[in-house]
């Protein structure tokens, strides 16, 4: 009797192992395909969106060397800063009040220092440059090749 139970246990055992097993093979065969689907779409958006944060670099650039190339005058790079509160004032203080709000004032300063004291061009290059690299095409690397 005692045996009958010990092998009855196992098969049900085994039998609830193997459907969870099943369940999870079929949970991460969806969830790869999910994966690779949004990755067959964000690669090419993610070119896109590199294009166009070139596009505003060359813009930027263009803007501040335009009064040297013209008049002569010292080159000044502006700061996205700079850009920002000529473009919408409001919204660069409310990002200022809710960064202090949320981390410190200690944490807008280092915002500051290391993103907005930089040039605009710069910023949007590097950014661009990141687009890019996480949009790039790659190349399948056949390692069974005689």
């Amino acid at each position: 009797m005692l045996s009958y139970l010990y092998h009855l246990l196992k098969r049900i055992l085994s039998a609830l192992l193997k459907t969870i097993l099943w369940f999870v093979r079929a949970l991460w065969w969806i969830v790869r395909l999910l994966l690779r689907a949004i990755l067959a779409v964000a690669r090419p958006s993610m070119r896109f969106v590199a294009s166009i944060l070139f596009i505003v670099a060359v813009i930027a650039l263009v803007a501040d060397l335009t009064p040297f190339m013209d008049h002569g005058d010292t080159p000044s790079m502006t700061t996205a800063a700079e850009h920002w509160k000529s473009i919408s004032p409001r919204s660069f203080i409310a990002v200022e009040h809710s960064v202090i709000e949320n981390a410190g004032q200690w944490a807008w300063q280092l915002l500051q220092l290391l993103v907005f004291n930089l040039p605009t061009f710069f910023i949007f290059g590097v950014l661009g440059l990141f687009a890019a690299y996480l949009g790039r095409q790659r190349k399948e690397l056949n390692v069974y090749v005689n």
